[in-house]
């Protein structure tokens, strides 16, 4: 009820309200009178705005902050005069720390020295340690806040399509749950990370990259190939990994709405507090609400799950001796999801007269980290999620229950050459739905399925010379289904000097069967699922060369990045659609699969000018037994076989002011199709194009406006016979094949696995986001 009353407020322009009283009332700290300044300049003597300086007086550790504005100055009222340690961030420009002595001097200018941001950031996503991307030989794509707010969205699962080789998939043409496909592997073989835990897994991940406020993101790290060494099961594919601000530098208040023409609502409110000297707190509340019943394609479908959603974000940081760490993170995520006919009400809700998919989400996730009161560097990892999905699809019930907990220990340690890192995982998985995945036969009824993993692995990271370093890692787990499972994985890394760096890197993937928590194909649209036989624990091998460039010529800054890529699958998982249009029958491949390409792309900069250009060429295909010795190639589902990348973007340093037009290209992709479908096996070639303008007022307040979907791109016949949804004018057989009939020539049947394109056409977006450092 309280949600529901929430609800209810925000579409009485609460969003609006809330936000103009705030800046009115923290308005008076724009125009306050100041006392010290701080002049920032780049090389070339060049103003730099919007700069974070944070100054701490050394008798008190009491901080001040500001933000350089378009002419570089920073400044400060009424400090005592005092030793301060000045501090300075910028996404541009290299990190700056320096000691002033405010005793004589009220002006103090310091020449920034630029950096390219995603040449030289600290990672950790690679080796599971702090280290230069630059030194780390597994190669991590970094994108920083910064780059997300080029196509700014209210889910950073959107902002995801920027990303060259990153595919958001959407897995239902009604409810819209979809998941991420790196380098066009299954969103199952992708694990998603929060502060570098394995938080998001199983039957929430979907909800991975959603209710996070964006302006509490950091950055997001990736991680393409196979990292099962290092995270265990789920990363076949690969890793993201979400880092959130520091509670200590983050904005002491930031507060962000946006809203679309076709009425979405997201209200993003972060603020931090400090409790005494040693404890940071940084908290966030996310609300998104959509509530407009729209069909422009006229099937009596909603085009858009109806969606209401509150997420709650609070990350602490505590101070202890010789900076040893301890953090501790919970998020609570509240959604309520509707898709289906025009006409549907909450009483249709598992009825068979009006159809609807409505599924209620609880998730909660708490995870942390504490570094012991050792000698040596040992550190504690721990996370547990509660999810809870109540959810009908048309009249079939899905009920689930899930619980995750982790723990893991980690020793990491330097000897020589050597840098050792040792870590001991373990993992419990709960899961009780009301399907075949967890029916008992002898009891009748659906009983909890409950598993272990215990697991150790050594990486050790070898230094040979500046030029020339290893990474070897093993590492074998031990499952209550599967046994032992052993996964090794080497790199090896040669850079002929900084700016011209080779990375190749073999390993090997696993995952562990979960088969209904991970496949959101299985539980939408009006297909019954199939288990024909006790599954298998995955198995893939995959090598991936990378070769990274940069230049700088004259005030140009150009990196190149290539990537070949080949991974082998055996005992792979895969829906078979064709067999039967009224299932998804499910079992380990008698044969093998193959996904393997080429990605390549390219950044330019140019003081306010920024440009990328990615492409991706992808082939995927399995090889099956069908018959004796005989074996037929398919290609995979959902998999284009060419995607291209483009944005490019400048920046008015004197107006503040910023332009960006981003756009990705997607090639055909093979669909699931029926028999007889008079839809074309592969979806055809598209472009989405998108454009914005932002404008940054004073210090505290940004504006932007954008349209999305400029070419106004919208799939065709996204549904099979939505006229019919309940099939209760098909004719079937004895064994539940459909038949032809006068008004159904072609026996086919209502079906929503035809996904390939968001079904939002062309709509503009606005949003003004206030800060206060």
């Amino acid at each position: 009820m309280l949600f529901h009353f929430f609800i209810y407020l925000k579409r009485n322009l609460f969003f609006c309200f809330i936000f103009i009283i705030l800046i009115f009332n923290n308005s008076n700290t724009t125009f306050a009178q100041y006392s010290l300044n701080i002049k920032l300049q780049d090389q070339e003597q060049k103003p730099v705005f919007s700069a974070q300086i944070t100054l701490t007086n050394a008798q008190n550790q009491e901080k001040y902050y500001a933000v350089s504005d378009s002419l570089g100055n920073s400044l400060f009222e009424n400090l005592p005069k005092n030793e301060y340690l000045c501090e300075i961030t910028h996404v541009n420009f290299r990190d700056f720390s320096k000691k002033i002595n405010f005793f004589q001097d009220n002006i103090f200018t310091f020449e920034l020295e630029n950096q390219n941001d995603q040449l030289d950031e600290i990672v950790v996503s690679g080796t599971m340690k702090e280290t230069s991307r630059l030194l780390s030989p597994i190669l991590v794509e970094v994108f920083s806040k910064d780059f997300f707010r080029k196509n700014i969205s209210p889910q950073l699962f959107e902002s995801l399509t920027l990303i060259n080789g990153v595919q958001t998939q959407n897995n239902c043409n009604v409810c819209n749950t979809g998941d991420i496909r790196l380098n066009g592997m299954d969103g199952a073989y992708t694990m998603v990370t929060i502060d570098n835990m394995p938080i998001v897994s199983g039957l929430g991940t979907v909800y991975g990259l959603v209710g996070i406020p964006n302006s509490f993101v950091q950055k997001i790290e990736i991680v393409k190939g196979a990292s099962s060494t290092l995270y265990g099961s789920e990363a076949l594919a690969g890793t993201l990994n979400i880092t959130t601000q520091n509670p200590e530098k983050a904005p002491k208040l930031a507060l962000e709405f946006n809203t679309s023409s076709w009425l979405e609502k997201n209200l993003d409110i972060g603020f931090k507090n400090k409790f005494g000297k040693n404890i940071n707190v940084l908290t966030g509340i996310n609300v998104y609400d959509f509530r407009e019943k729209i069909d422009k394609n006229h099937d009596n479908f909603l085009d858009i799950a109806l969606q209401s959603r509150i997420s709650f974000f609070q990350k602490y940081q505590f101070k202890r001796k010789n900076n040893r760490l301890a953090n501790f993170l919970v998020r609570y995520i509240y959604e309520d999801r509707l898709g289906g006919e025009w006409q549907w009400k909450r009483e249709n809700r598992g009825g068979n007269d009006v159809y609807g998919e409505s599924i209620f989400t609880n998730r909660l996730e708490v995870l942390g980290v504490y570094q012991l009161p050792l000698k040596e560097k040992i550190l504690f990892q721990y996370a547990y999620n509660d999810h809870l999905q109540d959810s009908y699809y048309g009249q079939n019930g899905y009920y689930a229950h899930q619980k995750i907990a982790f723990g893991q220990f980690l020793w990491d340690k330097k000897i020589g050459k050597h840098d050792f890192l040792v870590g001991l995982p373990l993992r419990y998985t709960y899961y009780l739905d009301n399907t075949p995945a967890t029916f008992n036969e002898e009891q009748q009824k659906n009983i909890a399925d409950n598993r272990f993993l215990f697991g150790v692995f050594v990486q050790d990271e070898i230094r040979f010379s500046e030029k020339f370093t290893t990474l070897i890692g093993l590492r074998n787990d031990y499952t209550t289904a599967h046994g032992n499972i052993f996964s090794p994985r080497v790199s090896l890394k040669y850079a002929f000097n900084p700016n011209h760096i080779w990375r190749l890197t073999a390993g090997n993937g696993f995952r562990v069967v979960n088969l209904f928590t991970e496949d959101h194909s299985a539980l939408t649209g009006a297909r019954k699922v199939i288990l024909a036989e006790k599954l298998n624990p995955e198995t893939s091998y995959s090598v991936t060369l990378n070769n990274q460039l940069h230049w700088d010529v004259k005030d140009w800054e150009i990196s190149l990045e290539n990537a070949f890529f080949y991974t082998y699958f055996y005992n792979r998982i895969l829906p078979d659609y064709d067999t039967n249009p009224t299932q998804i029958i499910y079992k380990n491949l008698e044969g093998y699969a193959v996904t393997q390409g080429f990605s390549s792309q390219i950044d330019v900069s140019n003081k306010g000018f920024k440009g990328s250009l990615g492409v991706s060429i992808l082939e995927s295909f399995r090889v099956e037994k069908i018959d004796n010795n005989e074996y037929e190639r398919t290609n995979q589902y959902y998999t284009p076989n060419f995607t291209t990348n483009f944005n490019i973007g400048y920046t008015f340093e004197k107006s503040r002011f910023s332009l960006d037009l981003t756009a990705k290209y997607t090639g055909q992709m093979r669909m699931p199709t029926q028999p007889q479908d008079e839809r074309a096996e592969y979806s055809p070639a598209f472009t989405i194009l998108n454009v914005q303008a932002r404008k940054q007022i004073g210090k505290n307040l940004e504006v932007y406006f954008g349209i999305k979907n400029v070419l106004n791109f919208i799939p065709k016949t996204p549904l099979m016979r939505p006229f019919d949804p309940f099939n209760k004018n098909v004719v079937f057989d004895g064994q539940g094949l459909p038949q032809s009939s006068p008004n159904n020539p072609n026996a086919n049947i209502f079906d929503t696995a035809y996904s390939y394109a968001p079904l939002q056409g062309i709509r503009g977006i606005f949003g003004v986001s206030f800060k206060i450092n």
